[in-house]
């Protein structure tokens, strides 16, 4: 064991998708630089992850109460197919690492993004330059210490896409082979079938209208954006945490007379099959409703979200597997600010941030109104598919 090397690697703690592409920050990491990946938590001396417990999760919406069990909650591992990454328990670390060196890194992970196979953070720029500069947008560059253990704790959050520099096949494949486990998978195929051809929206309202307030008029402001990007006599599937709030979705609902609440849908129609589930909690509906949202024809995503965000991957990913040529844009809502319309020429046009500038990268190619550390999380981008073996 003395050879073993080590990332000791704290949880989000936070939402599903969160602690997903927290997860898969790393799983990454830990695969670049030949370590064993230990994940964990606050729970208990042998510091297990912590259940997922994004938005309203112990909320119980009306009409659900025969459905969903909100007295057990899943971990990021429960309901994750994680067979390619090598974990390792805490307590078996502890016993494993004994006298070894560690790096104690305050460092975040959304303000900066690694560079495989640099010494330094020198070593990276002077080997590949004003592009690495691009990339970083002014993040810090992070590089494999020496040290046979690692850790990582201040804030292991963001997107893949854009952590990795100049990402391998070979970690394309293992982020790829991170995905919900079977039964998640095959019910979410069974909804899609169900439903026949359809766009999707992801509305994202509970604890956004605290964290991103957007004024009186905010569904006004969504149907501005969606009736210029959505045919409105094809079905419409409403992904949301409040489908229950039938006053505030009045005016889409009654521009797409086509139209699904997809948590509803599933309880209503597939409520045996959710129940055969391992965990049937508000989280794991979420989750399910994630998976039927990628196959979307179209699809249009809160800002800010990283459950929009993970739609927008995979719907991309499989937009791009039939067509390796189709480049689709990632449509929003809205531009994410309040008081602006649905339209924001030379900015925000048809549900998408428009690309004003040149640049190597989606990131500096628009002109996003938010901090570089924020883009880490706000959004997924079209570099997440990565190219793979």
């Amino acid at each position: 064991m003395g050879s073993m090397r080590y990332l000791l690697y704290k949880d989000y703690a936070s939402g599903l998708f969160n602690n997903w592409i927290s997860f898969e920050l790393g799983s990454g990491l830990a695969h670049l630089t030949k370590r064993r990946l230990v994940l964990y938590g606050s729970v208990g001396e042998e510091r297990r992850p912590l259940h997922i417990r994004g938005g309203n999760y112990q909320y119980l919406r009306p009409g659900f109460s025969a459905v969903l069990d909100n007295t057990r909650h899943p971990t990021v591992l429960d309901l994750m197919d994680t067979a390619t990454v090598e974990l390792l328990d805490y307590p078996a670390y502890r016993d494993a690492a004994q006298g070894l060196e560690m790096l104690e890194s305050d460092i975040k992970l959304t303000r900066s993004a690694y560079v495989h196979g640099a010494r330094t953070a020198e070593d990276a720029m002077a080997q590949h330059g004003e592009r690495l500069a691009e990339f970083l947008a002014g993040r810090d560059i992070l590089v494999d210490p020496n040290e046979a253990s690692w850790h990582l704790h201040a804030c292991n959050l963001g997107f893949y896409s854009r952590f990795f520099f100049n990402p391998t096949p070979e970690l394309a494949s293992l982020l790829k082979n991170i995905r919900p486990r079977a039964d998640y998978r095959n019910l979410a195929e069974k909804v899609s079938l169900a439903l026949g051809p359809f766009n999707g929206v992801h509305i994202r309202l509970t604890d956004f209208k605290q964290f991103l307030p957007q004024g009186a008029d905010y569904a006004g402001t969504i149907l501005e954006t969606l009736g210029s990007t959505f045919p409105r006599d094809e079905l419409l599937v409403i992904c949301t945490d409040e489908s229950h709030n039938r006053e505030f979705f009045a005016p889409i609902t009654a521009a797409f007379p086509r139209h699904v609440f997809l948590d509803e849908f599933i309880v209503g129609e597939f409520a045996r099959e959710f129940l055969g589930l391992p965990f049937t909690d508000e989280q794991s509906l979420g989750f399910v409703c994630n998976i039927v949202m990628w196959d979307a024809r179209e699809f249009s995503g809160t800002p800010g979200s990283t459950y929009s965000g993970m739609i927008h991957r995979h719907w991309y990913s499989r937009r791009r597997a039939q067509d390796a040529r189709s480049d689709p844009p990632f449509r929003f809502i809205n531009c994410g600010e309040a008081g602006k319309g649905g339209s924001e020429p030379g900015y925000f046009e048809n549900g998408a941030f428009v690309e004003c500038r040149k640049g190597h990268f989606s990131w500096t190619r628009t002109a996003i109104r938010r901090a570089s550390e924020t883009l880490s999380w706000y959004r997924e981008w079209p570099e997440s598919v990565i190219d793979s073996p």
